[in-house]
């Protein structure tokens, strides 16, 4: 509907003066306008003193893509924690580079 009643009106005019919001009471105008059209809708919930909007994660799409990108097969970092777990059961973050380097060495001859 458009109405802004501002909680904490000494902080809103801080968050105003940094630049950190444009206006006030466009907040969930905007965030609507960001989710058209894309098949994903904000939730809001509300009680007598508050309300909460729930938001989807746009980016789980985008987020699976770069996985499948990914060619099969480990990283030297993996091949290392994984070689390493298999030899001993604990183990450091120096332990690992260690690993790394002896990886690095075997995979150049």
């Amino acid at each position: 509907m458009g109405i802004s009643v501002c909680r904490n009106v000494k902080l809103a005019n801080v968050f105003y003066r940094l630049e950190l919001i444009e206006a006030y009471g466009t907040g969930i105008l905007k965030i609507m306008e960001a989710y058209a059209g894309t098949g994903k809708e904000p939730k809001i919930e509300t009680s007598d003193n508050a309300f909460k909007i729930i938001l989807p994660n746009l980016n789980v799409h985008a987020e699976q893509e770069k996985m499948d990108a990914v060619p099969p097969g480990n990283s030297v970092e993996e091949d290392a924690v994984i070689a390493l777990a298999k030899k001993q059961e604990i183990f450091t973050r120096k332990d690992v580079e260690k690993a790394e380097i002896r990886i690095i060495v075997l995979r150049s001859k």
